[in-house]
């Protein structure tokens, strides 16, 4: 479900220079345009999203337990 009108929640554009690199799930890369399912409620898939910036990379990685880790690499 897609929330629209809510201030938390709402859909956001990423800054320029910012992008998502690659999003896997269960180490199944996605194509662009497909959609994966985040869920509070219950058991997620493990998943890793990589993004790109013009001075750092960054990856974000789920469990199946719902644990998320967040792991930042400068580009120096």
């Amino acid at each position: 479900m897609r929330i629209e009108d809510d201030t938390m929640f709402r859909p956001r554009s990423f800054p320029a220079g910012l992008g998502i690199a690659e999003v896997s799930v269960e180490a199944q890369v996605l194509k662009p345009g497909e959609l994966m399912s985040l869920n509070a409620f219950s058991f997620t898939l493990p998943f890793n999203i990589r993004m790109s910036g013009n001075h750092a990379r960054a990856n974000v990685s789920g469990s199946s337990t719902g644990a998320v880790s967040i792991k930042l690499d400068s580009e120096n």
